[in-house]
């Protein structure tokens, strides 16, 4: 069972993990417009902390989720139903609801020629379909290719739900032989692209992980033991990560070096939430009812910021690019927040079903 100590330690974890997750997506707006930075600190600092910090968000979460899901998890088929079910309404109606806003917000935007710019919700593709082909264009955009790029997350994690009771024969049956492939799936990224969920490689092993957590009855709390240790590793895997890539022998996003760091970032922010922190516990827990509104809207948000913030001031130095960088991340994390905080008290119920009802423990 989860005890409060771990239901602490998941609840403020989740708005930090959010806005690590908001770092991540931040280098689009510089990498699409060909924005690069001419010295190695700006460059490095922006790979640490969008690729080595905000790259800990997805996997962090899907480990957070996977646990969730199977903990007092068995073979019957009434458990099964249960969690399928509770997963229809956590995500399968917030993925529908906001993917159809997303489909509403795209044929609006390509009705009116001046917004043909506004890209971020927008598919010049979708002009080539009409009839039956437009419809079965506007499905296939809903249930494989999220109309809102992020919310791949939303539709993994209810289609690993879906799968679960496979991952959990398997975890029981052969959790050491299950885990080394599941490392070399993740590790070494192999290519799952020609299948119809590209995202397999980072879903499927951290799934496979939680599942074993249950099914081994491994206590993650003796990991606190070897926080110094954990945290020695991870600046090392950041240090030789960020010293390769410098050198261009690899490219960060890809490579074993920076999954391995990540891995040791997660082990590094979970082992650094056991001790208790008081006030910003208090205020942790309180911003993390709103992190899967932040989640879900924080992509088409900072998209249309960047655009505007590039035709007022487009960086042409590094001290601009720092600043562009900074600024668009603070701006997107406070917007979003406060949109959300907003319309959980002007509209509870819409607010409800676009986050699935939400709470600390679902």
């Amino acid at each position: 069972m989860i005890d409060s100590d771990i239901s602490r330690r998941i609840e403020i974890l989740r708005y930090p993990l959010m806005l690590a997750i908001i770092l991540f997506h931040i280098p689009a707006g510089l990498i699409f417009n060909g924005i690069e930075a001419s010295h190695n600190f700006t460059k490095l600092f922006i790979v640490f902390f969008s690729w080595l910090v905000g790259g800990m968000g997805v996997p962090f979460f899907f480990l957070i989720s996977g646990f969730l899901l199977f903990k007092d998890y068995d073979s019957t088929l009434e458990s099964y139903k249960a969690k399928v079910f509770s997963r229809v309404r956590t995500l399968l109606v917030p993925f529908v609801l906001w993917s159809l806003i997303a489909l509403a917000l795209k044929t609006i935007i390509l009705s009116v020629p001046m917004f043909a710019g506004l890209d971020t919700v927008t598919d010049t593709t979708i002009r080539e379909f009409h009839g039956v082909a437009f419809v079965l264009r506007r499905a296939f955009d809903l249930f494989i290719l999220p109309t809102i790029g992020p919310l791949w997350f939303i539709r993994d994690l209810f289609i690993m739900t879906l799968v679960s009771p496979l991952i959990w024969f398997a975890a029981k049956k052969a959790p050491l032989p299950g885990l080394a492939v599941m490392c070399g799936v993740w590790f070494f990224r192999i290519d799952t692209k020609t299948m119809l969920l590209s995202d397999l490689h980072e879903t499927l092993p951290v799934f496979f992980f939680s599942a074993c957590v249950w099914a081994r009855k491994w206590d993650v709390r003796k990991l606190d033991r070897y926080a110094a240790f954990i945290g020695v590793f991870y600046a090392l895997g950041a240090a030789f990560t960020l010293w390769h890539i410098s050198n261009g022998t690899i490219i960060y996003f890809h490579s074993a070096f920076h999954k391995l760091a990540v891995l040791f970032g997660i082990l590094f922010f979970w082992t650094f939430s056991a001790t208790a922190r008081g006030n910003l516990d208090f205020i942790l827990a309180k911003l993390s009812q709103y992190s899967f509104f932040v989640y879900a809207v924080h992509v088409p948000f900072l998209d249309l910021l960047q655009k505007f913030y590039l035709k007022l001031n487009f960086p042409r130095n590094d001290s601009e690019i720092m600043f562009f960088y900074s600024i668009t991340w603070v701006a997107t994390a406070s917007a979003t927040t406060l949109i959300a905080v907003a319309a959980k008290r002007l509209t509870p119920r819409a607010y409800n079903l676009l986050t699935g009802w939400r709470s600390s423990d679902e």
